[in-house]
């Protein structure tokens, strides 16, 4: 049984990564390994999902994925297990070095590889239409990219003109860790008509408790995930109670799934971000 348009796949395809690698497929990739949730995110917001044949474990809670093999972490896939589903294309997300790894291993095995990075809304675009193209999404894969382009654009026209709260996007507690300006949490916080409070460039800042109270954010949000699974409320935080976000109640406990997560469902934050953060005023 073959993958709609059949009569397509005879023809080549072509992109250049984001490791400036050139990916060129005798035709469209019809059994993908991601080996980054992003990137299997992207697939299924393309309505190709059913060309992921493998997977890794950070995909366990998408019910979508349930019936796809994991194989292994993001940085630490299973090679054999990979070979064994037969793959005509790996994707993986660019950046660290281990990550770029196991990509080395299965190119010198002739399986093709391409590696993108999404950490930001153009960065995350212009990866959705190059696996487009990889997949051969079609029209429909064009439109959906371009509704989710939309959906961004119209939060960002309904709060241009408010004012923008400043925010602070906590990851770890204790020891504070939080977003910089580096981070898609970030991008997700200015696009929805805040403005992050902490200037550092980098993915992640660790705040000393004299800087959080010199920073007075307006709004905390609470990233709950791997290293926050159950954030402390900031109503039990002695040092914390000066705080104008936690004076004026303005306290959120967000999903790491999706402000943490490169790929499609950061545009879904936005707007839920946007709503909470004010509400009636759009």
């Amino acid at each position: 049984m073959c993958l709609p348009p059949c009569e397509l796949w005879s023809q080549p395809v072509g992109i250049t990564d984001d490791r400036g690698v050139e990916v060129r497929l005798h035709q469209p990739a019809r059994r993908i390994v991601c080996l980054h949730g992003g990137l299997s995110d992207v697939l299924l917001a393309l309505g190709m999902g059913r060309v992921i044949a493998g997977r890794t474990t950070a995909d366990d809670e998408t019910p979508a994925l349930a019936h796809v093999p994991a194989v292994g972490t993001h940085l630490r896939p299973n090679l054999e297990l990979i070979l064994s589903l037969g793959p005509d294309l790996v994707l993986q997300h660019a950046g660290r070095e281990e990550a770029g790894e196991p990509l080395l291993a299965l190119e010198a095995l002739q399986i093709p590889t391409a590696a993108f990075v999404m950490d930001d809304f153009p960065a995350l675009f212009a990866t959705m239409e190059r696996v487009a193209l990889l997949v051969d999404a079609g029209q429909e894969g064009a439109r959906r990219i371009q509704d989710l382009r939309d959906r961004l654009a119209a939060v960002q026209r309904r709060t241009q003109n408010l004012e923008r709260p400043a925010v602070l996007v906590e990851i770890r507690y204790p020891n504070l860790l939080v977003a910089g300006r580096g981070s898609l949490a970030s991008h997700i916080v200015e696009a929805a008509g805040g403005r992050q409070v902490v200037t550092e460039d980098a993915r992640h800042v660790r705040l000393s408790e004299e800087t959080l109270l010199r920073l007075n954010p307006q709004v905390c949000l609470m990233q709950r995930g791997p290293m926050n699974p159950n954030p402390e409320p900031y109503v039990n935080r002695p040092h914390f109670q000066h705080l104008d976000c936690v004076k004026h109640q303005r306290v959120l406990v967000v999903e790491g799934q999706k402000f943490a997560r490169t790929g499609p469902g950061a545009v879904e934050a936005v707007e839920e971000l946007a709503r909470w953060l004010h509400g009636g005023a759009q």
